[in-house]
């Protein structure tokens, strides 16, 4: 009889993780026929030519050489060539690959747990609280957000690597510790604090801290022993900020000031927070508060209340997962809490990956006193609240099934979140109701005068209205706008290029020198070298201008990007003819 316990409780472990994983994939079943989302999606899957080319060598040349829209993160992108090498650009086959990393993330933090306390039943309670979360949602539903899945299965198994290295020891094992963490960091630099919860777990279940007399020396043992990984911490921050700022996302919150920085820190640890305990008004962007309205003061009141919070955790000495868990939450939101700003997003649900695992922890072994005396009782009020938050993570993940519903979602939190006012009016467009993208267009520059995206998507529509209707009011409008998009974001490719099609219109009824269109079009040229319809229209205008051989070289350039879209091989086969004509009266312009 007891070989018979030995043989069936050698089952357990792996059996409640594998019904963990199948639990976490439920709720996002759904996904499977979500679209891919119109905001990074195409810019890191199907717009991204190194992604688009699979697992070919081209592929794995594009993915390993250079970073990426401000990361350096091919962990995670040679996920998504994966997925493509598997269904191609099936939004659905996506989908599922993320869901099942997440099934694969709910296993591995029932493990890293359990590993690291000895508690099964508390750590698969933990587990399944962490993936049934509502805060999971858009890191799973997004496919954007894979670098926060692959970044999380690689912290748990560092954890996993890590207490068997506390407990046995071995050059081995350590460097398995370092080679999770370095993986960990080429998906998402968001686990550069690792080594400071590895710390946390030393002090409180691998006791390590109390394993020899002379605390303070065990410390310094403790804290030297993971240099090596503070070393990886400092040059993965490091690669982060350099990226970033190469990206333009550091100048464009060059404007918000400490005060504003601390307030949206403290105010935002406070609310992600509640949102573990209530997670309502979830949607795929926050934008930041009206900074006019924020000084230093308005961050005292969090500040206190999150310095009460800490000395409750730290005092309650008996109890010290409060302590790490409480702090593991601080400690991995601070590379996304706002102190060192990133765009304008003052909440993101995918920030809450890493952080939220440590209050699964504090919550979780703080109920277990409570709850374990009263046996199936307990058993029974578990069962039911993961089964509410399984129906609710149901519900929220349904606002990630496009576009369309993800920004519409997005404007009913927030009224003035001018990127989800921006998106909106750019699908109403799309859809042929011009007059209320316009409304939403002008709606966000009333909220934000200087909104890059606001004035580039009025200016084009306005600069579409003016090839339609006669005179030039619309004209004139539209290059104001567009002008203004330039000058708030010199580098922005679109505007340049349509700010130098509205001056060639102009040239059309009003006298104009050619550079005045050509310089704006040869720049967005120069800063999107791979956009076909930014060659093709710079051909168009060097023709305009009778400049016959510069026209041919752009049309060459735009036929070797090799384009497959319909509307793209038309422009240019009538572009290779109009050069043709023109190259034949070489004193002649284009003829209209």
């Amino acid at each position: 009889m007891p070989d018979e316990r030995r043989r069936t409780s050698r089952f357990v472990t792996p059996g409640i993780a594998l019904a963990l994983a199948a639990l976490a994939l439920l709720p996002y079943l759904q996904t499977v026929g979500f679209a891919f989302l119109e905001y990074d999606d195409g810019k890191i899957v199907y717009e991204n030519a190194a992604v688009r080319a699979g697992l070919s060598q081209e592929g794995l040349a594009g993915i390993l050489s250079r970073p990426h829209f401000g990361l350096y993160n091919p962990a995670a992108l040679l996920t998504h060539a994966l997925d493509v090498t598997l269904f191609g650009l099936d939004a659905g086959g996506h989908h599922l690959s993320s869901a099942l990393w997440h099934a694969l993330n709910a296993a591995l933090c029932f493990l890293a747990l359990y590993r690291l306390t000895g508690r099964r039943w508390e750590s698969a309670f933990a587990a399944a609280l962490f993936a049934l979360h509502p805060m999971r949602a858009e890191a799973v539903a997004w496919v954007a957000s894979r670098k926060d899945l692959v970044c999380g299965a690689f912290f748990f198994l560092a954890l996993i690597a890590y207490a068997a290295y506390a407990r046995k020891g071995g050059t081995w094992r350590y460097l398995l510790v370092l080679l999770c963490f370095s993986l960990g960091l080429l998906a998402k630099p968001m686990l550069v604090t690792l080594p400071l919860i590895l710390l946390l777990l030393d002090w409180w279940s691998l006791e390590r801290f109390s394993a020899v007399p002379g605390r303070p020396k065990r410390a310094l043992v403790l804290v030297a022993e993971k240099l090596p990984l503070f070393a990886l911490s400092l040059a993965g921050a490091a690669g982060a900020v350099l990226s970033q700022r190469a990206l333009g996302t550091l100048a464009a919150a060059e404007h918000i000031t400490l005060g504003a920085r601390l307030y949206v820190t403290l105010w935002g640890c406070l609310r992600y927070l509640g949102l573990f305990f209530w997670p309502a008004g979830i949607s795929i962007h926050e934008p930041l508060p009206p900074l006019a309205r924020i000084n230093p003061l308005t961050a005292l009141a969090p500040a206190v209340i999150l310095a009460g919070i800490t000395a409750v955790a730290l005092l309650a000495a008996r109890r010290r997962y409060l302590a790490t868990g409480w702090l593991w939450f601080l400690i991995a939101l601070a590379p996304v809490s706002g102190i060192v700003q990133f765009g304008n997003a003052a909440i993101a649900g995918r920030f809450t990956y890493l952080p939220h695992a440590g209050l699964c922890v504090a919550f979780t072994w703080g109920m277990a006193p409570v709850l374990a005396p009263r046996g199936r009782l307990a058993a029974a009020l578990a069962a039911a609240v993961l089964a509410v938050l399984g129906v609710w993570t149901w519900h929220v993940a349904g606002y990630w099934r496009d576009t369309d519903t993800a920004f519409a979602r997005a404007a009913a939190i927030t009224p003035w979140n001018t990127l989800a006012l921006n998106k909106t009016g750019e699908l109403r467009y799309r859809a042929g109701d011009a007059e209320e993208a316009e409304t939403l267009f002008r709606r966000a520059l009333r909220y934000d005068p200087e909104d890059a995206n606001a004035h580039y998507n009025l200016g084009s529509l306005l600069l579409d209205r003016a090839g339609a209707e006669t005179g030039q009011d619309a004209l004139v409008h539209a290059i104001r706008h567009l002008e203004s998009a330039v000058a708030l974001r010199p580098d922005y490719c679109e505007a340049l290029a349509n700010l130098g099609i509205a001056r060639l219109k102009q040239t059309l009824t009003a006298p104009g020198h050619v550079d005045d269109y050509l310089a704006p079009l040869a720049r967005a040229v120069g800063l999107c070298p791979d956009s076909v319809l930014n060659r093709i229209n710079y051909a168009l205008a060097l023709a305009h201008a009778g400049r016959w051989d510069a026209a041919q070289a752009q049309a060459d350039a735009a036929a070797a990007l090799g384009p497959t879209e319909h509307t793209l091989l038309d422009r240019l086969h009538s572009l290779q003819g109009i050069i043709k004509q023109g190259r034949s009266k070489p004193d002649r312009r284009i003829e209209r």
